[in-house]
């Protein structure tokens, strides 16, 4: 790793790696970092099938485990699944997912009329 990875003045330097590799790196510094929140926008987008999965079956239940806020920004809605609260912009308006109706989204607004 010492010959694609440098540190200088608190800088990672990793232009020898790929896209993904950059974003595992990305990710196990701030896990070891202990940051509280995380922000993963289209994470996977860059990793192979395999690990892909790894990261939605096994690496997201661990990080959230551990106490960790998740944001997770995907389109892969095979993983939608798995998350706590699943959230879209559609059409400028924030919706969320609601799973006990099936594939039926609902807006921020029309969520706020029906709870009262």
């Amino acid at each position: 790793m010492a010959h694609k990875v440098s540190v200088g003045a608190g800088v990672l330097s990793d232009t020898r790696l790929s896209q993904g590799q950059r974003k595992r790196l990305a990710l196990l510094l701030a896990w070891a970092e202990q940051r509280p929140i995380l922000l993963l926008d289209e994470w996977a987008a860059d990793q192979d099938p395999g690990f892909r999965h790894f990261f939605y079956e096994h690496l997201l239940p661990e990080l959230r485990a551990a106490g960790k806020t998740i944001v997770a920004v995907s389109h892969d809605d095979r993983y939608f699944h798995l998350a706590d609260r699943v959230l879209k912009l559609d059409g400028g308006q924030l919706a969320e997912y609601d799973g006990d109706t099936g594939l039926a989204w609902r807006t921020a607004h029309a969520r706020a009329q029906a709870l009262g």
